[in-house]
């Protein structure tokens, strides 16, 4: 999953979204000019998201969220959040937070929502009766 961490040049990755944000494209960062590791049309609807040790590419979508990872950013999970709009990820990058303002209510609160990364599954949902204080994690 950390292949770049086996970079014989110890570059750093970064992401840029442009086109007017129909395209992504992952770079290592080069003392001389930066080099494109990965590039794609339409990889996300609003922008991404890396976690905490750069495991893990979040890309935001209508339905929800997608992980991404490895040498050629392969998807490594989907977690379906409809409207989701804020994401965060616990330190050990074990778990994933997401939150949508149009999924709340008091019989099934889903308004943030706490996600097990390895598995994909639903750990909990809870409401949020105002706007959401971001980061949830610290």
């Amino acid at each position: 999953m950390r292949h770049w961490m086996e970079d014989p040049d110890c570059r750093d990755q970064y992401s840029v979204i442009y086109e007017s944000g129909e395209r992504t494209a992952i770079f290592n960062n080069d003392a001389k000019d930066p080099i494109v590791s990965e590039e794609r049309a339409r990889w996300t609807e609003t922008y991404v998201r890396w976690s905490p040790k750069g495991t893990y590419l979040a890309t935001f979508h209508q339905r929800g969220i997608a992980l991404w990872g490895g040498e050629k950013f392969k998807q490594i999970q989907r977690f379906s959040h409809q409207g989701v709009s804020l994401i965060d990820f616990s330190p050990c990058e074990r778990y994933v937070v997401t939150f949508s303002p149009l999924m709340d209510t008091k019989e099934d609160p889903q308004a943030i929502i706490i996600w097990d990364i390895l598995t994909g599954q639903k750990k909990r949902g809870f409401h949020c009766e105002s706007s959401a204080h971001w980061p949830i994690f610290k």
